[in-house]
């Protein structure tokens, strides 16, 4: 459970939450980083599943997300990641799904965004794009599409051309590579959650929670 209250006065809304002492995805992900160590791919099977799950029972309610982002995964309790609770937060972007909204330029996070709201088109399979960079990048530590110029971070993002470095990937299995190719391609021919959870990558961790 996240939310417990809401209380309003005349200028502000107040949402009362659980405590996450964990910290956020993204900052765990930088610390990774700085120290060049990649998920192990049990600890990302389990990190991608949780998130998955929240999304089909979200989109299986009539909602959806614009984007998700690791800003906005926190964890529940300190120490390390396997066994521990992840939450979905900041609920800002999130619609019922009919009528679709369109998002503006100025919301896009810069390495999580799908082609189609790029252009505008916001559906439920959005989301699922951000959930195979966050894959990428938990087994990587870079994301698929990288520019310090978000023109051309967008366009490459709309090309959806990316590859496997041997470098970082050469002992990462063929099974996640392939999940990784059903989920950063067009919206028509991409996986739904229940698709991803259904994936044989998953069925090779047999006590994941």
């Amino acid at each position: 459970r996240l939310l417990y209250e809401i209380y309003k006065s005349k200028s502000s809304i107040y949402f009362v939450v659980e405590k996450c002492k964990g910290g956020s995805m993204f900052d765990r992900i930088i610390k990774y980083t700085e120290n060049k160590i990649t998920y192990p791919e049990k600890e990302a099977a389990e990190i991608l599943k949780q998130v998955i799950s929240a999304v089909e029972y979200y989109h299986n309610n009539g909602i959806y997300d614009k984007y998700l982002k690791p800003e906005n995964l926190l964890f529940l309790n300190k120490g390390k990641e396997n066994g521990n609770t992840i939450k979905i937060i900041d609920f800002g972007l999130y619609k019922v799904i009919a009528p679709l909204n369109k998002l503006k330029i100025e919301e896009m996070p810069n390495y999580y965004i799908s082609p189609e709201a790029i252009r505008g088109d916001c559906t439920e399979k959005c989301v699922i794009w951000s959930t195979g960079v966050l894959l990428y990048v938990l087994l990587s530590g870079q994301p698929p599409f990288i520019s310090h110029s978000n023109p051309l971070l967008y366009k490459k993002i709309l090309q959806m051309k990316f590859d496997f470095p041997e470098d970082k990937w050469k002992n990462i299995s063929n099974e996640v590579k392939d999940l990784i190719n059903h989920i950063l391609i067009p919206e028509d021919k991409r996986y739904n959650a229940k698709e991803v959870l259904e994936h044989p990558w998953f069925q090779k961790f047999n006590d994941l929670p």
